[in-house]
């Protein structure tokens, strides 16, 4: 893979992308530093909730909602210190030069602890990468079926995840369904 840069975005891409950034990173740190004060605590626990925003600047939407709260007590250090430098560009106090390798990895680096937080990808528009959101593969061959095969059964599937289900079945005997994929919700 080659190593990430803004020019690939042009310059409206790169500042949207850059504001989006710097915003979610600043809503999940405000949400984390309110939920530890009420608890008193460190704030760690299974989840905290931070909708990502949508932005012009990725390639489609996503509507994840969660954080790794346990990842956020690790790498909050880093998401504050990366908040911090990309600051004056999401502020529009300094303008973004498409060429300056260290905004670039600046940006990068925050996009992939976003990445992480939340478990989706983060592609922005003009890029070559996998899209935005969750990838979900599920392949299955099955000889016979005679009883229920679900490939994906969830409580809640994001309209912003890819859910491929390819199921290869020999036989399905009296009584026997195959079924690709069924959500209680989509969100």
């Amino acid at each position: 893979m080659e190593p990430f840069t803004l020019a690939v975005l042009g310059s409206v891409v790169a500042a949207e992308g850059v504001r989006f950034l710097y915003g979610q990173a600043t809503d999940v740190l405000k949400e984390w530093r309110g939920r530890r004060a009420a608890s008193r605590g460190d704030g760690a626990g299974d989840t905290v909730e931070v909708p990502l925003q949508e932005s012009p600047a990725l390639d489609r939407p996503t509507a994840v909602t969660n954080v790794d709260a346990d990842l956020l007590g690790e790498v909050r250090g880093d998401l504050v210190t990366l908040s911090a430098k990309l600051s004056p560009y999401a502020l529009g106090h300094e303008d973004i030069d498409l060429e300056d390798r260290e905004l670039a990895e600046n940006v990068n680096s925050l996009r992939l602890l976003l990445e992480g937080l939340y478990g989706v990808r983060l592609t922005f528009k003009g890029e070559s990468r996998e899209k935005s959101g969750t990838t979900l593969d599920v392949r299955q061959k099955l000889e016979a079926v005679h009883g229920s095969a679900v490939g994906v059964e969830a409580g809640k599937i994001s309209k912003g995840a890819d859910v491929s289900v390819q199921q290869d079945v020999r036989e399905i005997g009296e009584g026997g369904s195959v079924t690709g994929a069924k959500a209680d919700e989509i969100q």
